[in-house]
């Protein structure tokens, strides 16, 4: 359709818009989702096994109702995945729920998926995974050895696998869960990441398979209030900002409880919050759409999102950003979903002595272990490691695949992992990545 002027171009796309959300309405609900409750206190220093406990409830309902039975072994199986906004919360949260117990007649066997890991062992994360998670002959899946071991050697009935992940999972990743659960951070990344429920079983649902928190952790951390009308929590990643020079008011909603941000929003999980603009500063939705459309359609001059999550005026601030904007301008016109440090390239690699070292790329044959702690902890629960490979079979894996006898060069060529260039000191598990000390 021509548009010879805003008028018609509104009117037209408003027309549209009424037509897709009535097509998306109609369609069979394929992704429910509720609230998980959380009992866990808010307070500045969260007690994450509190959190674990609350999360594990929300798991074993998701089970429960979107199971399936293996036909070798008759035992009580569901995969699913557990979404996190950010990686520091992430293992605090994994190191929690391997120390849980009392479940009753359930094993779990979880695996961490994030970016903060030796990149040779995340590439043999995600391999698996894809496999795994490929679910268009359904149970195919119990055929594989990453999942037919682990029921064999149960002593459950249940057995559920997770996938603990930060927004990773959400694109570029054709896998198929039977249930999720997500901490709030936008509506944009909860419909990004219903995409991977059921994805290649478009079977309809009449129980909930996705649990959305009652809100997410950096809000727990402001207290009671949750930092409602005070603090952003909806960012890094989200849409929610600070008052600035070219933001007035502060675009913080006035509450930051899911079951106020997300009314009516959760019954029937599809694209419609994406292109149906409702009011501002009471909705998860409207507060992306807003922000967006300020972003996108600045009077002021070009407009980009700094590193606290403020916007940046390219005209008034000069020249020293003006090259932003011919550098894949779309992308930097979007609310950053990290806070832009910059980073140092780490690579694990065997010395000369034959020991495991840390080198920093710029400095190579230069060990940097002092920066590292290695972290040890043991799973004696009924949460297990699973689908944990060692970084040596990695690596001896790839170098038959590549035909090739040179583990050292193939260390510094995947054995790699970018961290914070400020940080000064990190933790190390192979089952968790780097998170700083």
């Amino acid at each position: 359709m021509d548009c010879s002027d805003n008028a018609q171009f509104i009117a037209a796309n408003d027309q549209f818009v009424t037509r897709r959300v009535a097509r998306l309405e109609q369609g069979p609900i394929i992704r429910q989702a509720t609230i998980l409750p959380l009992e866990v206190t808010p307070q500045k220093n969260i007690h994450y096994h509190q959190l674990a406990q609350d999360i594990l409830q929300g798991v074993q309902t998701l089970h429960s109702n979107h199971l399936q039975i293996c036909p070798k072994t008759g035992r009580r199986v569901s995969f699913g995945l557990i979404r996190l906004s950010n990686i520091n919360p992430l293992v605090e949260l994994a190191q929690a729920l391997y120390q849980s117990d009392g479940l009753d007649d359930i094993e779990i066997h979880l695996c961490t998926y994030h970016a903060r890991q030796l990149l040779a062992l995340r590439s043999d994360l995600e391999n698996q995974l894809d496999q795994i998670l490929n679910r268009n002959k359904e149970l195919a899946v119990f055929d594989l050895k990453a999942v037919s071991s682990v029921l064999k050697k149960a002593q459950a009935s249940n057995v559920i696998f997770i996938v603990l992940a930060t927004p990773v999972a959400e694109v570029g990743r054709n896998h198929d869960y039977d249930w999720a659960i997500v901490e709030p951070s936008s509506m944009r990344s909860i419909i990004q990441l219903a995409g991977r429920v059921k994805r290649h079983r478009p079977e309809p649902v009449t129980t909930p398979n996705m649990l959305i928190m009652s809100t997410n952790i950096r809000a727990l951390k402001q207290g009671s209030n949750l930092g409602a009308k005070q603090v952003p929590v909806f960012c890094l990643p989200g849409f929610e900002t600070r008052e600035n020079r070219l933001v007035r008011p502060a675009a913080i909603l006035s509450s930051h409880k899911t079951e106020d941000i997300l009314v009516n929003a959760l019954g029937h999980i599809n694209s419609a919050p994406r292109i149906k603009n409702p009011m501002p500063r009471v909705s998860l939705i409207a507060l992306e759409h807003a922000v967006i459309g300020r972003v996108m359609n600045s009077p002021d001059g070009e407009i980009i999102w700094s590193m606290d999550g403020g916007e940046l005026d390219l005209k008034q601030n000069g020249l020293k950003y003006r090259w932003l904007t011919h550098i894949c301008s779309t992308y930097k016109r979007r609310p950053r979903s990290e806070k832009g440090f910059l980073k140092t390239r780490y690579v694990y690699v065997e010395n000369d002595e034959g020991e495991m070292q840390f080198e920093n790329v710029d400095y190579l044959k230069q060990s940097e272990n002092a920066k590292f702690k290695h972290i040890g902890f043991e799973c004696k629960g009924p949460v297990q490691p699973w689908l944990n490979q060692q970084y040596g079979v990695v690596l001896e894996r790839l170098a038959q695949q590549l035909e090739t006898e040179d583990l050292v060069g193939l260390a510094r060529r995947f054995g790699f992992v970018d961290l914070d260039s400020h940080r000064l000191a990190w933790n190390y598990h192979p089952l968790l990545g780097f998170w700083p000390d």
